[in-house]
């Protein structure tokens, strides 16, 4: 895989991972899933959980359409 595609690759994966990241935190605040904080939490409030899954998809989708390239 030549630099470009592998800097396009990255890209492309790090700006979906953005939005869906995003998505996911909205759809999560309505559902009401939330890490409520305790004694060893770093956080003060509710805060949306599972937004790990965006970036599971975005890394997923950009093996699915890049790896192709991968020489």
């Amino acid at each position: 895989m030549s630099w470009t595609v592998g800097g396009a690759a990255f890209l492309a994966t790090a700006i979906l991972s953005f939005f869906l990241t995003g998505v996911a935190r909205r759809w999560l605040a309505k559902a009401r899933v939330f890490a409520r904080p305790n004694a060893r939490s770093l956080h003060a409030g509710l805060v949306p959980r599972g937004g790990g899954l965006a970036i599971l998809v975005a890394a997923a989708a950009g093996m699915a359409v890049f790896g192709g390239w991968a020489g």
